[in-house]
């Protein structure tokens, strides 16, 4: 395989970069008016498939055991009892803390400057709620007690239920949307269709692809509308059944990272970071002329009670002025205020829950930088 980072290919020309599996390609940067922040366009495509983490791993091991001894505690202890028990599972996996510096640097990159106790005590709530995350999913299929929800934003997806339009909604990617977002939606009236990788789980092998990671997927479908899988060959054709299914009236969910996409903005948030955002789901919104809505979940109870937010259109604005008329392919202001907006649900939410964050190490720094 070619190694992306030999020193002896030939350097990329400029706004090219080359890292890892990947060369980005930058396409645009705008700074809209009333912001000082630069948005950056850019092109993600592969040069080399990544690996797959092999046919069977220590990690599959560990997660098996893992996951066997939630299920037994599950089966015999009450549900109020499950954090605790996610609380000494925790404390028995503690390979996490080798991710402690990197997690560190990230939260103080966005959040300013934390003390090493501050630093340490959000580390561990994450690291307890990576293991809630794989109890909430056992419990559906031990014997999941009572769960709350609240859903602030529900008249958003009544709006466009109105007007038949269908909706995008974009999740954040915490560790609560992973099921208990989709259940709590479903258990609201609002169904919606998943868009997700082909190789969505906890773990990437061939071993956690075959018999861990469809416990997930089951869990999960048992509160959407319909699964929606992302196969990078044949995104032109997810995209038409995307929008199929938004001319139906359908709700769809985009979650909010970098796991797939070609095409995706770059943009600062918090103190000194940055985020990328895949630039799709404007982009569908934009050309199917419906509502594009943040969509973030917070647990507020451990495995109890959780707090769904719905945020107001992000595209209102832009939908309402084009009318019928045809939106520009590559509008890159208007797409760079809506990310803008996102960007700043994204901020408003991770300030609320940092402990409930899944994507940390993304945001530490750049990956095509400022304009110089």
């Amino acid at each position: 395989m070619e190694n992306a980072d030999d020193p002896r290919r030939e350097p990329a020309p400029a706004g090219v970069a080359v890292s890892g599996n990947f060369r980005f390609e930058t396409l645009a940067r705008v700074t809209p008016s009333g912001n000082g922040d630069e948005a950056c366009f850019y092109r993600r495509k592969t040069i080399s498939e990544a690996q797959r983490d092999g046919l069977i791993s220590f990690g599959d091991i560990s997660e098996v055991t893992l996951q066997a001894i939630m299920a037994a505690a599950a089966a015999i202890r009450p549900p109020a009892a499950w954090p605790n028990v996610c609380r000494r599972t925790a404390r028995l996996v503690p390979g996490g803390r080798k991710r402690l510096d990197l997690f560190g640097g990230a939260l103080r990159t966005v959040l300013g400057s934390l003390s090493d106790d501050d630093v340490e005590r959000v580390f561990l709530q994450w690291w307890e709620g990576l293991h809630r995350r794989r109890m909430a999913m056992i419990g559906e299929f031990v014997r999941g007690g009572p769960v709350r929800f609240s859903l602030t934003g529900r008249e958003h997806l009544e709006a466009a239920a109105a007007r038949g339009t269908g909706a995008i909604l974009w999740a954040s990617h915490f560790a609560a949307q992973t099921l208990p977002g989709k259940r709590g939606l479903f258990e609201a009236g609002f169904p919606a269709y998943q868009v997700s990788s082909l190789h969505h789980g906890f773990r990437h092998t061939w071993f956690s692809e075959k018999y861990l990671n469809p416990l997930l997927v089951r869990a999960e479908n048992r509160y959407l509308a319909g699964r929606l899988t992302f196969v990078r060959e044949e995104a032109g054709m997810l995209v038409r059944k995307v929008m199929r299914l938004l001319d139906s009236g359908a709700y769809v969910i985009f979650t909010n990272n970098l796991f797939a996409g070609h095409s995706f903005v770059e943009m600062p948030i918090g103190t000194a970071g940055f985020v990328s955002m895949s630039t799709t789901p404007i982009a569908l919104a934009l050309r199917a002329k419906v509502p594009l809505m943040c969509m973030s979940t917070i647990e507020r109870e451990p495995l109890a009670q959780y707090e769904i937010r719905i945020s107001e259109d992000l595209t209102a604005e832009k939908n309402a002025a084009a009318g019928q008329r045809q939106t520009e392919r590559h509008d890159y202001p208007t797409m760079a205020r809506i990310a803008f907006r996102a960007r700043d649900e994204l901020l408003a939410d991770v300030k609320k829950a940092p402990d409930q964050f899944l994507d940390w190490p993304s945001l530490a720094g750049p990956i095509i930088g400022p304009s110089r």
